[in-house]
């Protein structure tokens, strides 16, 4: 009977071990493998997307974290935040066509005739590298009801702040700071959070003023400004 039991547990441990190496064999395996083409297919698209900044000198008129050029004074945006700042989407059809964002400023970005895969490869580079830790991607939840926030930031920028004398939106404001008319399809409402709260702070030489603002107000502002696409 002892020699029954012992030969019970054997026969037991031993479908174990075969079912694990049968599992072994034809799942495991292929996740692994899944998993080892993605990670190089990712390092392959940051690898093409640091070649293209390279290759394009990019750091000559933009800052770049990791990229440095003999220049004092960088003529274009610091892309140091970019990550952060802008929705990468966006930041892909831009850099296939790029638009007028600043049109006081005697500086265009240049078509760089970027295939879509190039475009995608350095939207890609960008937005994994030049990333601040601080700034939260979205400051408000899938599904949250906005509307009472978007008529209070409505009314901060139309009518309190004077937002539009710096800003166009649609057919009202003026030239001289950003186009504000799509602006919810380019930045994150986490970095215009941070930002309209305190500009200085994340770009230290920006002409934009420091306005002092509630939680409830700068969450106002975002809600409005995330609305206009």
């Amino acid at each position: 009977m002892k020699d029954f039991k012992n030969r019970g547990v054997t026969l037991l441990i031993s479908v174990f071990f075969c079912l694990a190496l049968v599992i072994g064999l034809f799942f495991l395996p292929g996740e692994i493998k899944a998993g080892r083409e993605g990670s190089r297919e990712n390092k392959a698209l940051m690898d093409r997307g640091k070649r293209l900044v390279e290759k394009f000198n990019c750091a000559v008129c933009h800052k770049i974290s990791g990229h440095r050029a003999e220049v004092k004074t960088k003529v274009g945006p610091s892309l140091a935040n970019e990550g952060s700042k802008v929705r990468k989407g966006w930041l892909v059809n831009f850099l296939k066509k790029p638009e007028l964002i600043r049109p006081a400023s005697p500086y265009r970005m240049p078509n760089l005739r970027l295939s879509s895969e190039d475009a995608l490869a350095l939207a890609e580079y960008l937005a994994r590298t030049q990333v601040n830790p601080e700034i939260r991607a979205d400051i408000f939840q899938d599904g949250e009801d906005l509307s009472s926030l978007v008529n209070e930031g409505r009314s901060l920028i139309d009518k309190e702040l004077g937002c539009k004398t710096c800003h166009r939106i649609g057919k009202e404001g003026a030239w001289g700071g950003p186009d504000l008319s799509k602006v919810g399809r380019r930045l994150r409402s986490g970095w215009v959070f941070q930002f309209i709260k305190a500009p200085q702070r994340l770009q230290p030489k920006t002409p934009m003023p420091g306005v002092p603002l509630s939680e409830r107000e700068a969450r106002a502002i975002t809600a409005y400004l995330m609305s206009l696409r």
